[in-house]
């Protein structure tokens, strides 16, 4: 039940009740008496567990408006913790786009020079077949970079993430 308190709020400054007067047989005093303490014990042995276990209450039954503020705080904290994840992981798939569009736009770079290195007649035979060789290296670079995996997704697959886009 609740536990009495005087008219000031405090629960530890109880009196004895009103005063009759007359004759107070000296067994209700002290069964008051018993019971007040009996209430301050269990009251301190509450507050004592309450230090003692960092919580102040064990049910939600026992303080209804802090219950709801920490199941906010509570659902506040996880929803940040989840958020942070999802920058983090947002983050590590953007640098793993990056370093595959990077590799690619190196590797097309590079076929721009062979190209222009090929151009004209000074070229011999052999000169354009190893231009050609590395050429092909770099379309299967390419391609091995359009077929890059983050976390077991094709990066570049678009929504058919479960088959190489390039082949």
């Amino acid at each position: 039940g609740a536990a009495p308190v005087s008219q000031n709020g405090n629960p530890f400054a109880m009196s004895l009740g009103p005063i009759i007067s007359g004759r107070i047989p000296k067994g209700m005093i002290g069964s008051r008496l018993n019971s007040n303490i009996q209430l301050q014990t269990r009251m301190l042995a509450k507050l004592q567990e309450q230090l003692s276990t960092g919580v102040k209450f064990q049910i939600a039954s026992e303080n209804p408006a802090s219950a709801v503020r920490t199941i906010t705080l509570q659902k506040t904290l996880e929803l940040q913790q989840q958020n942070q994840t999802n920058v983090q992981t947002s983050q590590s798939l953007l640098s793993a786009s990056d370093l595959g569009l990077a590799t690619i736009s190196d590797a097309l770079n590079q076929a721009k020079g062979l190209i222009l290195a090929g151009i004209g007649d000074s070229s011999t035979a052999s000169e354009r077949e190893a231009l050609a060789i590395e050429a092909g290296s770099l379309l299967r670079q390419v391609m091995n970079s359009g077929n890059t995996e983050f976390r077991g997704r094709l990066l570049f697959a678009g929504t058919q993430t479960g088959q190489p886009p390039f082949h």
